[in-house]
């Protein structure tokens, strides 16, 4: 279930107010994300779906999401995406 209500945030710009259900296991994964990236739920939960709509347009573009190392060499590649 979405409840949407429109608020305004501190950056004035309309927001939607969601709620939505996690896991246990899933919630404990974003509260440690969040906190270790020094980041709000909802602000790492923005940059997750930015980062999400980069991998899906590069992939219909048909591009691949890879991971590199330091040294321009790739280390591993996300598939299923």
């Amino acid at each position: 279930m979405i409840n949407k209500e429109k608020h305004e945030n501190t950056k004035s710009k309309a927001t939607v107010k969601m709620s939505l259900h996690l896991s246990p296991e899933t919630y404990e994964i974003l509260e440690k994300l969040s906190e270790d990236n020094h980041l709000t739920k909802s602000d790492f939960l923005r940059k997750s779906i930015a980062l999400m709509e980069v991998a899906l347009k590069n992939k219909r573009m048909g591009n691949h999401l890879v991971i590199m190392n330091n040294k321009g060499e790739k280390e591993s590649e996300i598939i299923g995406i």
